[in-house]
């Protein structure tokens, strides 16, 4: 089903846009404009099944003082947060008031490029102090992801990184990194990180343990005379930590990502750091390289088991449970390592011909067999389209880590041409097909689903709400998408007043207590909720003046 264009396309010319333009695309890699104040939307078609904020970080300004950074990686974050009420979207942006962005306000230019540096290159380093740019105030850049905590109104900022930095809801400000209560003098320190080991990297996708409703699992990568991978879980209630296993690791191995069933921890040990990797350089992005050493699997007492295949890299993880003969894993995996000057460059990403080249990627089952007559193998299937590039998975999160059907992701090469050709994909592995939200030079990025949390039990997987932002490259601004996740018809769009450059990770926040009530009574008796609690001010804009578009396109296709 094709529905037809609401909007014609144009250039600033009059003319037509060239079939080979991907107009807008650009605006992903430009900076963002100032902080945006609570700004209201009327959603009159909006009915969420939980009231609560979806928050979702990038990096959104990228140049400072005469300086541009050279991967869009390093720059400065900034938290997107979008109020989900009834009939009612409220959106709110603002950077991230690091140690990072702040010392470089203070030089009035960066302090220095994590990934990549800056164009021109900043100043050399004095005699007198030779290591003037390793300040350690980048590593609180934490834009990637967000974990929810049982701190009131308080939540983690997380990044490839073993520091997690404190953010507050209602003000969206940083509060410097978090403690831990058995931290030690630094607060961070753990007390089973191995003797004259330090802690080196994390991950930023920390994942719940399935059946639990405050376990999560973390890693942290010691280093030493050897390495070791330190998995261990946070219990978000009580905010204790406890190591699960000590992972000999052969060389400082990266996780972006990793898998979680009810029994196992899933750790695919492909890509690693330090010298000059494949990517070649002297920056981190250049420090990648191919790190194989099979599958490592955890159990829930800290033992190993290695399961080898066919190398493979990998960034996300779309769902990990067990079956009656082993472990199963979906993911996104790659032939190439994935962090290189190709993905993460910013003149890269913004050259049309080197953008369009396939880096051989497919979206994968990894079936890793405990019984049976293939005890010990590994077997592999395909659930991707060849040519076309799946990543940002979403599932619903009640079945995290269990048998599932359907993930949603962000397409790219969804015109089996063009990188930047880009859709959101429904997949229901169960029933073999694929519905895709798909708009021309509109670009979607990660979305979320929200579980229709009125019954008890889900009525289907797909019961609930699917919401993500998209860069609209024809008004130069972005959208906010809400749709329905069984019919993927739109429920309702918000045109923002601004763009919204390269976003990561998002996760929803419910509203509890008090704010239910407070966020209820602003829509109908904005009086009444005023008593309830201080209300921020802001003008309400009704969703359903901005009309237009260029026609969602709807299909429904048998993989």
């Amino acid at each position: 089903l094709v529905l037809p264009s609401l909007a014609l396309l144009s250039t600033p010319g009059g003319g037509a846009p060239l079939a080979d333009q991907d107009i807008g695309y650009e605006l992903l890699f430009t900076s963002a404009g100032p902080d945006v104040q609570r700004t209201c939307f009327r959603t009159p078609e909006l009915h969420p099944p939980t009231s609560g904020a979806f928050f979702i970080g990038g990096p959104a300004k990228f140049d400072m003082g005469g300086y541009q950074f050279q991967s869009f990686f390093d720059g400065y974050g900034r938290m997107n947060r979008f109020e989900l009420q009834d009939g009612k979207v409220c959106f709110t942006a603002k950077y991230m008031n690091t140690s990072y962005y702040k010392e470089a306000e203070l030089l009035g230019r960066p302090a220095g490029g994590m990934f990549m540096g800056t164009e021109p290159k900043l100043p050399p380093c004095p005699l007198t102090h030779p290591f003037c740019k390793l300040t350690g105030a980048e590593s609180d850049n934490n834009w990637v992801n967000l974990m929810p905590t049982g701190e009131p109104g308080e939540g983690l900022l997380l990044t490839d990184s073993p520091i997690f930095v404190r953010f507050d809801y209602e003000s969206m400000g940083t509060f410097g990194n978090y403690k831990w209560k058995d931290g030690g003098v630094s607060g961070m320190l753990p007390k089973w990180l191995k003797a004259f080991h330090a802690p080196a990297t994390g991950s930023a996708h920390p994942v719940r343990r399935p059946g639990t409703e405050s376990t999560w699992v973390e890693v942290m990568l010691e280093v030493g005379f050897s390495q070791y991978l330190a998995v261990y879980t946070i219990d978000t209630k009580t905010m204790d930590r406890a190591l699960l296993a000590h992972v000999p690791m052969k060389g400082p191995m990266y996780f972006h990502s990793f898998g979680v069933s009810e029994n196992y921890v899933v750790l695919p040990c492909n890509l690693k750091m330090g010298g000059n990797g494949s990517a070649g350089g002297n920056s981190i992005i250049g420090a990648f390289g191919d790190g194989w050493d099979g599958i490592h699997v955890v159990d829930r007492n800290g033992n190993v088991q290695v399961f080898e295949t066919d190398r493979f890299f990998h960034v996300h993880v779309a769902n990990t449970f067990e079956n009656d003969t082993g472990i199963v894993m979906d993911l996104g995996t790659f032939q190439k390592v994935p962090f290189s000057y190709h993905t993460l460059e910013t003149a890269l990403n913004l050259n049309k011909t080197e953008r369009d080249v396939h880096q051989g990627t497919m979206t994968e089952r990894i079936h890793m067999h405990l019984a049976g007559p293939r005890k010990g193998q590994v077997t592999r299937e395909h659930l991707g389209m060849p040519g076309r590039q799946t990543d940002f998975f979403k599932i619903n999160h009640q079945v995290w880590g269990l048998p599932y059907c359907i993930y949603y992701g962000v397409e790219w090469f969804h015109n089996d041409k063009d990188y930047a050709s880009m859709a959101i994909l429904k997949h229901n592995i169960c029933q073999r097909t694929r519905t895709y939200w798909s708009k021309r030079y509109v670009y979607p990025t990660e979305p979320y689903f929200l579980p229709n949390s009125k019954h008890e039990t889900p009525l289907a997987e797909d019961d609930g709400l699917l919401f993500f932002v998209a860069l609209d490259g024809i008004r130069k601004a972005s959208d906010f998408v809400i749709l329905d996740g069984k019919t993927f018809q739109e429920i309702t769009v918000v045109n923002l007043p601004v763009h919204i450059p390269f976003l990561a990770h998002g996760q929803f926040v419910p509203k509890a207590g008090a704010e239910v009530v407070k966020a209820t009574l602003e829509v109908d008796r904005p009086d009444l909720a005023a008593a309830v609690a201080p209300s921020s001010q802001s003008d309400d804009v009704d969703s359903r003046n901005f009309a237009g578009g260029m026609g969602a396109r709807l299909a429904l296709d048998p993989q």
